[in-house]
């Protein structure tokens, strides 16, 4: 029904050692700026509604999204 609305909320990535996740783009700045970069990725094909593109982005670059499976 068009006129719902169904909203998922996640936090995105959870970085470094205690997460076993340190992945960075150093070409992208400091360690916070490459973790905005590569969240706004995620968000920006979530927001294109492609699960294909999403799936892809996450087998790419592994980033630790809580609620990534309920997206």
């Amino acid at each position: 029904d068009p006129q719902n609305l169904v909203v998922i909320s996640s936090d995105f990535c959870h970085w470094g050692s205690r997460f076993r996740y340190t992945w960075r783009d150093q070409s992208r700045g400091r360690i916070h700026q490459s973790i905005e970069w590569l969240d706004k990725q995620g968000m920006d094909i979530i927001e294109k509604m492609d699960p294909i593109s999403f799936t892809e982005y996450l087998n790419k670059y592994n980033n630790t999204i809580c609620g990534r499976h309920p997206i």
